[in-house]
């Protein structure tokens, strides 16, 4: 092989070797590209992600910081908590005692206040009781005071007479009348009323009084009573024995000041008889026979007896009525125009 043959083949080969590196170099230099580019990607990754990490370890930090601040807040919230706890306890327990007091507490206030209802009950009881005589006085409850059926009553009437009125035998009748009339006057001893209370509403003040009114069976039981008490008896008497089939009054004088109470018998159809036991008053004829005269005349007779200024015939009343006047003469009217 010639020398240039051998170039020749040389030259070939290294023009083979030049293009191949030549080709190489080119993928070399697009891989440098792709890489340089991706590189580029990579940097400006890394840039933001640096960036990131910085923003990321400054919320680290501030986190950090507000962990330790939470972490602390927690702490001082679980020591007041656990003395919360504690309080609550203690509280729950007074709580218990407080409501195991109110309990009984609460038991005691109803047995109080039913305690409390039962003695205003007794005290109303005891204070109508009381008051009853003396409403009776001012005109109140009066007719109540005539008991021509109580059993005492009726015994002691006919110990006194015997027997139960004949209706038409006037005369007798009369005279068992006076017989009734002589023994409440002569049995029964005069006596004043001693002070009584007047008892008030709750919360009131006690008032006092000399006048209140017994009841038949009381004076007879006493054996004592003031005028109310003795015109009470005998008229409730003398209804007892006439079987209450005559027009028969308790009749009251006033001066606004003091007052007195008697009996008022019809007689003869229009007259009027008054019979005043406490006074030992009757009207009577000559020979001291009960009688009645015209009412104009029985009652000026009674009130001149008093002779007490200013008196005239306030009231009249039986078991069942009863009539105020302001005056006699309203008193006159009345008792013409009911039996004239």
């Amino acid at each position: 092989m010639s020398d240039y043959e051998a170039l020749s083949r040389n030259y070939f080969d290294l023009e083979a070797m030049y293009n191949g590196l030549k080709q190489a170099y080119e993928e070399l230099n697009e891989t440098y590209a792709t890489l340089k580019h991706e590189y580029g990607l990579l940097n400006a990754s890394y840039r933001s992600l640096s960036l990131r990490y910085e923003m990321l370890e400054a919320n680290f930090t501030l986190l950090l910081r507000s962990y330790s601040e939470l972490e602390n807040a927690y702490l001082e919230l679980s020591e007041n908590y656990t003395r919360l706890r504690s309080d609550y306890e203690s509280l729950d327990k007074e709580y218990s005692d407080l409501e195991s007091d109110y309990e009984t507490l609460k038991r005691a206030y109803e047995g109080l206040l039913e305690a409390q209802g039962d003695l205003k009950l007794w005290y109303e009881r005891l204070r109508s009781k009381v008051n009853f005589r003396i409403l009776a006085n001012l005109g109140e409850e009066c007719e109540r005071y005539i008991t021509p059926q109580d059993p005492l009553v009726v015994e002691t009437v006919f110990k006194i007479v015997g027997r139960w009125a004949n209706q038409t035998d006037e005369d007798g009748v009369r005279r068992d009348f006076k017989k009734i009339f002589d023994w409440v006057r002569y049995d029964i001893v005069y006596s004043s009323d001693p002070v009584e209370p007047w008892l008030p509403l709750i919360g009131g003040e006690v008032n006092w009084t000399r006048d209140y009114w017994r009841f038949p069976n009381e004076t007879i039981t006493e054996k004592t009573g003031d005028c109310e008490d003795q015109a009470l008896l005998l008229s409730s008497m003398l209804k007892a024995y006439t079987g209450n089939s005559k027009p028969i009054w308790c009749i009251a004088w006033s001066n606004e000041t003091v007052g007195h109470l008697a009996v008022a018998i019809l007689v003869d159809d229009e007259k009027l008889c008054i019979m005043d036991p406490a006074g030992g008053f009757y009207i009577h004829d000559d020979y001291g026979r009960l009688t009645g005269l015209p009412v104009e005349e029985a009652v000026e007779k009674w009130l001149n007896y008093w002779n007490t200024p200013g008196a005239y015939v306030c009231l009249v009343f039986d078991e069942d009525e009863r009539y105020e006047f302001d005056c006699t003469a309203e008193f006159i009217r009345w008792f013409k125009t009911r039996y004239g």
